[in-house]
């Protein structure tokens, strides 16, 4: 196998050079320049060109025909700075060579660094005969070098950071905007937060001065702000080096400083913009490597404001804590498996009379009860950290007192399944147990209380059910609490007035008040009908949104029976007062009836005389008889009489029925159902029925609603009511102009309505009610009158049956000396209609609805 011949070494190569002729070393060295990857150029003693070597061209883009006769050193000192272009003038004029780095552009515009070495070339004596400039572009090797640079001036930013302790993070953000702003070179600097809502807070502000796009502190919208916002709103970083035509520069405040230069970078942080800063007026404008370094720096700042916020919000919750534990009243304590406390609140250290709990700490209790007692719960608590079961509620005894404790401990497990302590928790439930004692002592007080109570009480609760049946309630209904409680009021089978008792409960829940539920019909036990009083309260426990409701009610069977037969008697009473009065109306029509009647007796005979005559005469018997008797019986005025006295008695007999039907309508018992009536017809009646009362005293005026609808009522009831203020307002009158007044008061009678109610008013012209006692006037067995004149039960009857039974008012006005005026309002609609219109589509409401 042949093998190649080893090339020369490099001293083989240097002497075979050295023994070669000018010539030969000439082409060598040309070929050198000509290879060479700098730029090589060479002047003559005046500095104009005269060779520019291919790397030369390659790196200014101009070729020998262009630059040639061109001063280099006139156009290399162009692009030195002013100090180095003095340095290098100094250096070669002396005979010296000069070298250096400088900054310059390509033909193209691109900035590059380079370096540079200008070196005369003389001549036996020293002239000098050319200059040599050998330039080489060092652009990587200095951005090398500057991202070097940067990375451990970044770095040690971030530790400087890191390891200062910050009194707030405003503190933190200040420093870390001084170390951006100096990073970057700049001028100025401002951090921004950026909220979820697309809003951004100005933090802080670093440098010479501030940015004038927006006020330390200040909130703006990412809409409406400066270029920094575009950075949010883009997601990355912003670099303007030529801020002249950006909108929010052309018409900035007065006072605030020019920005020539602009750079920001978001801080991204699950996936959403968190913080932008910003950075203005870099000398040389922002390249790629001040946006990492930004970029890098302010991702390095944000982990270091994340971490303190983290460590700051574990603080508050670590102080939070620990001041909710030790505010607890129960004992909260931390033991290891030896039993030792590792952490203890308050509570625990002031049962075993210690000051501070930290002084708990590696202590068991045996070593800090007095003589060394152990807690007979040790057991219990060895128990725990053997078997790594739980103790879970166990009340125990505790002290000379015999304290009561509720204890849980729950052994701590660590990672490889071992258990490593407990946590105990002890709450001291000595005053709870006595407080249940007292509530279970209270109960029974309170259900003696109820089946001791005579009336009946039904309680039901927010979901309807019954949750109280006392005993008067199961005599009442026939119904054991044990088949009631709990279930349904709507299943309980209560034989009353389903719809009258729901509309109540439906009302007082919607108004939040107690309700009257009069005079409920209901079954009674034997299966006779009943009356019951019902009152619903509502009950609201607790918090409760919806309440629940009582029923306390009372049989009134027998004391309506009472009031029904005294109403009765009352009635007859006053009939009996009137009856006088009635007699003397019935006894004038009856007179002159009978006169009337007598005087056709007697006009019949003396007709029969003259028919006979007639009759005589018709058969034969002498002609002038038949006229002899007319004469005689003067049959001219007979014709014309009798039908006037017919007329008279017909007359007479339509007032006696007119009185005895008006005595009928006012004295019938009437119905236990309110029932539709004419309210005009009945007061009619009710005049008529009181006239001998008001008729010497008073001219009695009616001015009756024509339009007036049927009332619902209790048609005696409402009679009464009428005559009681009718014979009131006569009285009045009466004690006014006298028995027989010359000049007569005046009564007047209206009726009048409204969308709800029908409306009656006497209005009379006596006396007037004193205003000491118009309070009173309701009361029962109050009256002003002599005796014989009033019992002072008609305008408490009045009121309540207007009131109570009617569910309407009565009120007065009244001037004394002037006259009085009394207003009764009754409902057109009964409770029943009312309830229907109100009733809801559930619950109970639901219930009236079917």
């Amino acid at each position: 196998m042949s093998h190649l011949p080893a090339p020369p070494s490099a001293t083989e190569r240097a002497a075979t050079l050295a023994a070669a002729s000018p010539a030969d070393r000439l082409r060598v060295l040309l070929r050198a320049v000509e290879s060479c990857p700098a730029s090589v150029a060479i002047t003559d003693a005046r500095g104009a060109i005269e060779y520019v070597n291919p790397a030369f061209e390659a790196a200014t883009g101009h070729g020998l025909a262009e630059v040639a006769g061109r001063n280099l050193l006139n156009l290399l000192s162009s692009e030195l700075t002013p100090s180095k272009s003095q340095e290098m003038w100094d250096t070669i004029l002396a005979g010296q060579e000069w070298s250096g780095e400088f900054l310059s552009r390509r033909r193209s515009g691109d900035l590059l660094w380079e370096w540079a070495s200008v070196a005369p070339v003389t001549d036996d004596s020293g002239q000098v005969m050319n200059f040599v400039a050998v330039r080489e572009d060092i652009t990587d090797h200095k951005h090398a070098e500057q991202s070097t640079r940067l990375n451990e001036a970044r770095l040690r930013a971030l530790i400087d950071l890191g390891q200062c302790d910050f009194e707030s993070e405003q503190a933190l953000l200040e420093h870390a905007i001084d170390q951006a702003v100096r990073l970057t070179e700049s001028e100025l600097g401002q951090f921004h937060f950026v909220h979820d809502e697309g809003e951004a807070t100005a933090s802080s502000d670093g440098g010479t001065g501030r940015a004038c796009h927006s006020p330390s502190g200040g909130e703006c919208h990412l809409e409406s702000t400066g270029l920094w916002a575009e950075c949010a709103r883009l997601r990355r970083p912003v670099v303007r080096n030529d801020t002249s035509e950006a909108p929010c520069w052309r018409d900035r405040a007065a006072g605030t400083p020019v920005i020539t230069r602009h750079l920001s970078v978001p801080v991204i942080d699950r996936d959403r913009v968190v913080l932008v800063a910003e950075v203005a007026n870099k000398e040389t404008g922002y390249d790629d490597a001040d946006v990492l370094q930004l970029q890098l720096f302010m991702d390095g700042v944000w982990k270091q404001l994340t971490r303190r916020r983290t460590e700051e919000a574990l603080e508050r919750q670590r102080r939070l804590l620990e001041t909710l534990v030790n505010n607890l009243p129960d004992r909260i304590y931390l033991k290891n498996a030896k039993g030792q406390f590792v952490l203890a609140n308050r509570a625990v250290a002031q049962a075993l009379g210690v000051e501070d709990p930290n002084d708990l700490v590696g202590k068991t209790e045996s070593e800090i009860l007095p003589g060394g007692a152990e807690d007979p719960e040790f057991a219990g608590e060895r128990e725990v950290l053997q078997t790594g079961q739980p103790l879970v509620n166990r009340e125990v005894r505790r002290g000379r007192g015999g304290q009561r404790v509720l204890l849980t401990k729950v052994p701590l497990v660590d990672s490889s399944g071992l258990v490593s302590g407990l946590v105990g928790i002890e709450r001291d439930i000595t005053d709870l147990r006595a407080a249940e004692e007292a509530i279970r002592h209270e109960h029974h007080r309170t259900n003696l209380l109820l089946r001791a109570i005579p009336s009946i009480v039904i309680a039901v609760g927010p979901d309807d059910r019954v949750i109280q049946w006392n005993p008067a309630a199961e005599e009442a209904f026939a119904l054991p609490a044990s088949q009631v409680l709990g279930k349904s009021i709507l299943e309980v089978p209560i034989a009353w007035d389903w719809g009258h008792v729901l509309s109540r409960v439906l009302a007082c829940r919607e108004t939040s008040g107690p309700m009257r539920l009069d005079d409920t019909r209901y079954q009674r036990p034997d299966g006779k009908e009943g009356f019951l009083n019902l009152r619903v309260n509502p009950v609201r426990i607790g918090d409760e949104t919806s309440a629940g409701y009582v029923i306390v009610g009372a049989d009134v069977t027998e004391r309506r029976v009472l009031e029904a037969t005294l109403a009765q008697a009352q009635k007859l009473e006053a009939i009996g007062q009137l009856a006088a009065g009635v007699a003397h109306e019935i006894n004038t029509p009856t007179q002159y009836v009978g006169d009337n009647m007598r005087f056709l007796r007697e006009a019949f005979s003396d007709l029969s005389r003259y028919i006979a005559a007639g009759q005589e005469a018709l058969a034969g018997g002498e002609p002038g008889a038949a006229a002899a008797v007319a004469a005689a019986i003067d049959l001219e005025y007979l014709l014309a009489e009798i039908p006037r006295a017919l007329e008279q008695s017909l007359d007479g007999v339509e007032r006696v029925a007119k009185i005895v039907r008006a005595m009928k309508e006012f004295s019938h018992p009437g119905t236990d159902e309110k029932t539709p009536i004419d309210l005009n017809r009945a007061i009619e009646s009710t005049v008529t029925v009181a006239r001998n009362e008001w008729k010497y005293v008073a001219e009695l005026e009616t001015c009756l609603d024509p339009n007036l609808p049927l009332v619902p009522c209790l048609p005696g009831e409402i009679n009464q009511v009428i005559l009681n203020l009718i014979i009131n307002a006569a009285h009045a009158i009466q004690d006014v102009v006298g028995r027989a007044p010359e000049v007569k008061g005046r009564i007047t009678v209206s009726t009048s309505h409204d969308e709800r109610f029908a409306e009656i008013r006497v209005a009379d012209s006596g006396t007037g009610i004193p205003p000491e006692i118009r309070a009173r006037i309701f009361d029962h067995f109050f009256t002003t009158k002599e005796v014989g004149r009033g019992t002072g039960q008609g305008l408490a009857i009045a009121h309540s049956v207007v009131v109570k039974k009617h569910g309407g008012a009565i009120t007065f006005e009244s001037e004394v000396g002037r006259g009085t005026t009394f207003t009764v309002r009754l409902p057109l609609r009964t409770e029943a209609s009312a309830a229907h219109d109100h009733a809801g589509p559930a619950g109970l409401e639901g219930v009236l609805l079917s």
